[in-house]
């Protein structure tokens, strides 16, 4: 496809905006994108793209939230690395990924809202293997029956407190 703007180039700039209701979509060459930037009647931020060899700049970056610009984070942080692979959340936010799954743990207060922002959620869903999911669905029953338990010990339901002591107690055993 050919820009829309100078029509000599490969259109490799697609940006859609929406004002109002009303919908306007470029397709253009990043010289004319990088015009109408200049020009104010874009907001590219192609820039951020162009300036980093592998072409990605800062976009993890600004996945993970620039460090220095989260307020306590930067602090928080500074010396904070995974004891497993000696990972920093620079190192993550800089790269994209974590280190090994122990930077989850770590990390998690800091990585919780990136993670629920790129997925939608922080705990898995959808398919996993057999066993796994097996020993997921067993962890679940247990939380739910001990919450139940509780509650029925605080309710005063001796029996049905009994009832599920026992139900645990099985599950437990069959780990």
């Amino acid at each position: 496809m050919l820009c829309q703007r100078c029509k000599k180039k490969e259109a490799n700039v697609f940006y859609r905006e929406s004002i109002n209701g009303k919908e306007t979509n470029y397709s253009v060459c990043s010289d004319c994108a990088r015009e109408m930037e200049e020009k104010g009647e874009i907001k590219n931020h192609l820039s951020h793209f162009e300036s980093h060899p592998t072409g990605f700049g800062d976009l993890f970056s600004s996945l993970f939230g620039a460090v220095s610009a989260v307020p306590g984070v930067r602090e928080a942080t500074l010396g904070k690395r995974c004891s497993l692979c000696g990972a920093s959340y620079s190192d993550i936010a800089k790269n994209g990924k974590t280190g090994c799954p122990q930077c989850y743990s770590v990390f998690s207060g800091e990585l919780s809202g990136t993670v629920n922002r790129i997925h939608g959620n922080t705990a898995h869903r959808g398919r996993a293997p057999k066993a796994w999911k097996e020993k997921l669905d067993r962890t679940a029953l247990l939380e739910s029956l001990k919450k139940e338990l509780s509650e029925s010990i605080k309710a005063e339901e001796f029996e049905k407190a009994a009832e599920l002591r026992d139900k645990i107690r099985a599950i437990e055993k069959s780990n």
